[in-house]
């Protein structure tokens, strides 16, 4: 895997830059060590998605003044949504220092249309996973933090989009055009900012690289973390339907119910995907660590509980817990010192994302909260 073309040139660039600094704060995205130095890798990571946040928030700020919540509810909901996403991802990031406020270099301004917004949130949400995907960019715990904020931006974008009834590609013509544009600025001129973004890379949508898992075949089989997030997915896979049926089953109507044959379907579904994708890492070389027959009830029961302590069954706790333990397995990937490995759960979270939202889990927002203590 060949991590984002340019990309710690770029981030040399950025860090020339270094207008804005993130407040010191304890945490991996804010610390008084060298690695949180605006002027560094991880540094001008961090940098670069702080500056999206704040464009973002100002650009919906804008765009949120001009809506007529009487004629359009679900729009104002929808950008007043994004606005405080954009805040509370700032906020995890550490927050803008006295640079920002003093305006030392001008901030790039985001996008002016929704559909080229969208596009942008998910271009720039893809750079900081490329980010976090590179070692020598961000170690484990950085990684991690970065990832559930760009995770959180790229899911953001999409209900935006949906909100508007948009293509999430819809706009990506415009983000190509500024990106190439700002290249084009920036030239001879390195205290002026730019997204980072390489206009070919936009155009093409490979903003995030692929793993070959052909060349990486001795990454897979050295990685220990693959090896049990694969026996995560293995197991979730076999719990999910088995689990779903009965406490639909339990549920009124039971399974003469259209909506629980509904549901039925799509959970054998998300197990084929499952099966499928933990199939083809074996196949790529990885080492198996499957159980033959997994446990469910403490895959269902680590951890969930309700207030009394007595454990959850109902369908929507069922999801939620599943969802969680699907995407814990894709981020513990994070934890890997390979790039292909990281950047393997990253595009599994990317996946399990949209499966386990389209499926009404709404474990996706608790797996990808901002701070994961």
């Amino acid at each position: 895997m060949h991590i984002h073309v340019n990309s710690a040139s770029r981030l040399a660039g950025l860090a020339a830059a270094s207008a804005l600094m993130i407040a010191a704060c304890s945490g991996p995205l804010g610390s008084s060590s060298s690695s949180s130095n605006p002027s560094s890798g991880f540094g001008a990571a961090r940098d670069a998605a702080a500056r999206t946040e704040i464009a973002l928030s100002e650009r919906v700020t804008e765009l949120s003044s001009l809506v007529d919540a009487k004629r359009c509810a679900t729009c104002a909901d929808a950008l007043s949504t994004v606005s405080d996403g954009a805040h509370d991802r700032l906020q995890a990031l550490g927050g803008a220092g006295e640079a920002a406020a003093n305006n030392a270099v001008p901030l790039a301004d985001a996008p002016e249309k929704i559909s080229g917004i969208v596009s942008w949130m998910i271009a720039t949400a893809q750079r900081d996973l490329s980010h976090a995907a590179d070692p020598s960019i961000a170690n484990a715990e950085q990684a991690l933090a970065l990832t559930r904020i760009a995770l959180d931006r790229h899911r953001a974008a999409k209900e935006l989009a949906a909100a508007y009834t948009l293509d999430t590609d819809a706009g990506i013509p415009e983000v190509s055009a500024i990106a190439s544009r700002m290249d084009l600025i920036s030239q001879g001129i390195p205290t002026t900012f730019t997204w980072l973004l390489d206009a070919d890379d936009v155009k093409k949508q490979s903003v995030l690289p692929t793993v070959d898992l052909v060349k990486s075949a001795q990454s897979l089989a050295d990685s220990t973390e693959l090896s049990q997030a694969i026996s995560v997915w293995d197991c979730v896979a076999q719990t999910t339907p088995q689990s779903l049926r009965t406490s639909l089953s339990e549920a009124e109507g039971g399974a003469s119910d259209p909506a629980v044959s509904s549901t039925a379907s799509q959970a054998n579904a998300l197990m084929d995907h499952l099966l499928t994708r933990s199939t083809s890492y074996l196949e790529a070389g990885a080492a198996d660590s499957r159980t033959l027959r997994c446990s469910a009830g403490s895959l269902l029961t680590d951890g969930e509980s309700t207030a009394g302590g007595s454990h959850d069954e109902s369908e929507s706790a069922v999801r939620a817990t599943l969802a969680r333990k699907a995407l814990d397995a894709d981020l513990s990937l994070l934890s890997s010192d390979v790039a292909d490995i990281r950047l393997i759960g990253i595009r599994c979270a990317l996946e399990d994302m949209d499966l386990w939202s389209a499926f009404g889990a709404d474990g996706v927002s608790r797996a990808l909260a901002l701070t994961s203590g």
